[in-house]
Protein backbone atom coordinates (compact mmCIF):
# COMPACT_ATOMS: atom_id res chain seq x y z
CA UNK A 1 0.00 0.00 0.00
CA UNK A 2 2.53 2.73 -1.15
CA UNK A 3 -0.29 5.50 -0.87
CA UNK A 4 -0.68 4.58 3.01
CA UNK A 5 3.18 4.45 3.50
CA UNK A 6 3.31 7.97 1.67
CA UNK A 7 1.07 9.52 4.63
CA UNK A 8 2.43 7.69 7.24
CA UNK A 9 5.67 9.59 6.19
CA UNK A 10 4.01 12.61 6.10
CA UNK A 11 3.74 12.95 2.13
CA UNK A 12 0.94 13.93 -0.09
CA UNK A 13 0.42 11.16 -2.62
CA UNK A 14 -0.97 10.95 -6.01
CA UNK A 15 -1.71 7.94 -7.68
CA UNK A 16 -3.75 4.53 -8.36
CA UNK A 17 -5.57 2.15 -6.17
CA UNK A 18 -6.69 -1.07 -6.98
CA UNK A 19 -9.46 -2.47 -5.13
CA UNK A 20 -11.60 -5.56 -5.87
CA UNK A 21 -13.21 -4.32 -9.38
CA UNK A 22 -12.26 -0.81 -8.68
CA UNK A 23 -9.67 1.10 -10.31
CA UNK A 24 -9.19 4.74 -9.23
CA UNK A 25 -7.36 7.81 -9.49
CA UNK A 26 -6.81 8.96 -5.50
CA UNK A 27 -5.23 11.89 -3.60
CA UNK A 28 -4.29 11.35 -0.11
CA UNK A 29 -2.83 14.45 2.28
CA UNK A 30 -1.96 12.99 6.02
CA UNK A 31 -4.05 14.70 8.81
CA UNK A 32 -1.61 16.25 11.76
CA UNK A 33 -2.74 16.82 15.41
CA UNK A 34 -1.63 19.91 17.35
CA UNK A 35 1.30 17.86 18.28
CA UNK A 36 2.14 17.24 14.53
CA UNK A 37 1.61 13.86 14.59
CA UNK A 38 -0.49 11.86 12.12
CA UNK A 39 -3.67 10.85 12.78
CA UNK A 40 -5.00 9.95 9.68
CA UNK A 41 -5.51 10.77 5.87
CA UNK A 42 -8.02 12.42 4.01
CA UNK A 43 -8.37 10.72 0.57
CA UNK A 44 -10.57 11.72 -2.41
CA UNK A 45 -10.94 9.00 -5.13
CA UNK A 46 -12.10 9.07 -8.59
CA UNK A 47 -13.50 6.05 -10.59
CA UNK A 48 -11.08 5.77 -13.37
CA UNK A 49 -12.78 3.44 -15.40
CA UNK A 50 -16.41 4.02 -14.89
CA UNK A 51 -15.12 8.07 -16.19
CA UNK A 52 -13.51 5.90 -19.34
CA UNK A 53 -17.07 4.11 -20.01
CA UNK A 54 -19.02 7.22 -19.35
CA UNK A 55 -16.61 9.14 -21.96
CA UNK A 56 -17.30 6.18 -24.36
CA UNK A 57 -20.69 6.07 -24.16
CA UNK A 58 -21.34 9.92 -24.64
CA UNK A 59 -18.55 9.34 -27.67
CA UNK A 60 -21.07 6.81 -29.30
CA UNK A 61 -24.13 9.14 -28.60
CA UNK A 62 -23.02 12.23 -29.54
CA UNK A 63 -21.66 10.21 -33.07
CA UNK A 64 -25.18 8.70 -33.73
CA UNK A 65 -27.02 12.14 -32.90
CA UNK A 66 -24.44 13.33 -35.27
CA UNK A 67 -25.73 10.79 -37.79
CA UNK A 68 -28.85 10.97 -37.64
CA UNK A 69 -29.01 15.01 -37.65
CA UNK A 70 -26.85 14.69 -41.04
CA UNK A 71 -29.86 11.84 -42.39
CA UNK A 72 -32.67 14.40 -41.51
CA UNK A 73 -30.78 17.30 -43.33
CA UNK A 74 -29.94 15.27 -46.37
CA UNK A 75 -33.97 13.89 -46.10
CA UNK A 76 -35.54 17.41 -45.86
CA UNK A 77 -32.42 18.92 -48.68
CA UNK A 78 -33.48 16.36 -51.44
CA UNK A 79 -37.17 16.82 -50.29
CA UNK A 80 -36.83 20.64 -50.75
CA UNK A 81 -34.99 20.41 -53.46
CA UNK A 82 -37.75 18.37 -55.47
CA UNK A 83 -40.29 20.72 -54.73
CA UNK A 84 -38.21 23.66 -55.82
CA UNK A 85 -36.16 22.27 -58.88
CA UNK A 86 -38.98 20.79 -60.62
CA UNK A 87 -41.24 23.30 -61.12
CA UNK A 88 -38.27 25.24 -62.13
CA UNK A 89 -37.14 23.06 -64.87
CA UNK A 90 -40.13 22.60 -66.25
CA UNK A 91 -40.16 26.60 -66.30
CA UNK A 92 -37.19 26.31 -67.78
CA UNK A 93 -37.61 24.25 -70.71
CA UNK A 94 -41.38 26.66 -71.27
CA UNK A 95 -39.39 29.48 -71.72
CA UNK A 96 -37.41 28.18 -74.51
CA UNK A 97 -40.55 26.76 -75.90
CA UNK A 98 -42.27 30.09 -76.01
CA UNK A 99 -39.22 31.34 -77.95
CA UNK A 100 -40.42 29.09 -80.88
CA UNK A 101 -44.03 30.28 -81.54
CA UNK A 102 -44.92 27.48 -83.82
CA UNK A 103 -44.91 24.91 -80.75
CA UNK A 104 -47.35 27.00 -79.31
CA UNK A 105 -50.63 25.56 -80.52
CA UNK A 106 -54.36 25.22 -78.73
CA UNK A 107 -53.05 21.76 -77.54
CA UNK A 108 -49.69 23.25 -75.65
CA UNK A 109 -51.51 25.70 -74.04
CA UNK A 110 -54.43 23.33 -72.54
CA UNK A 111 -51.28 21.13 -71.47
CA UNK A 112 -49.69 23.99 -69.36
CA UNK A 113 -53.03 24.44 -67.46
CA UNK A 114 -53.18 21.44 -66.29
CA UNK A 115 -49.41 21.41 -65.10
CA UNK A 116 -49.63 20.68 -61.30
CA UNK A 117 -49.33 23.85 -59.68
CA UNK A 118 -45.62 24.18 -57.73
CA UNK A 119 -46.14 23.82 -53.50
CA UNK A 120 -43.67 26.82 -53.22
CA UNK A 121 -45.69 30.05 -53.48
CA UNK A 122 -43.17 32.01 -55.15
CA UNK A 123 -42.55 29.37 -57.93
CA UNK A 124 -46.20 29.05 -57.70
CA UNK A 125 -46.73 32.40 -59.17
CA UNK A 126 -43.78 32.77 -61.80
CA UNK A 127 -45.06 29.41 -63.10
CA UNK A 128 -48.62 30.65 -63.75
CA UNK A 129 -47.32 34.18 -65.11
CA UNK A 130 -45.30 31.86 -67.42
CA UNK A 131 -49.00 30.96 -68.45
CA UNK A 132 -50.61 33.14 -68.63
CA UNK A 133 -47.90 34.92 -71.06
CA UNK A 134 -47.93 31.48 -73.24
CA UNK A 135 -52.02 32.28 -73.28
CA UNK A 136 -51.38 35.64 -74.49
CA UNK A 137 -48.76 34.99 -77.39
CA UNK A 138 -50.92 31.78 -78.10
CA UNK A 139 -54.05 34.66 -78.82
CA UNK A 140 -51.71 36.91 -80.29
CA UNK A 141 -50.48 34.61 -82.97
CA UNK A 142 -54.00 33.66 -83.61
CA UNK A 143 -55.44 37.24 -84.52
CA UNK A 144 -54.77 38.00 -88.41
Amino acid sequence: WEHIDAVYNGDRFYGQIVLEDLNDKIVSEPIRNSRNEIVGALTVGFPYRQYAELKDNITLSIAVIGFVSFLIALVTNLTLARKGSRPLTQLSALSSEISQPEKITAEYVKNLENIQAAEIMEIRDLQQSFIKMTSALYETDRVP
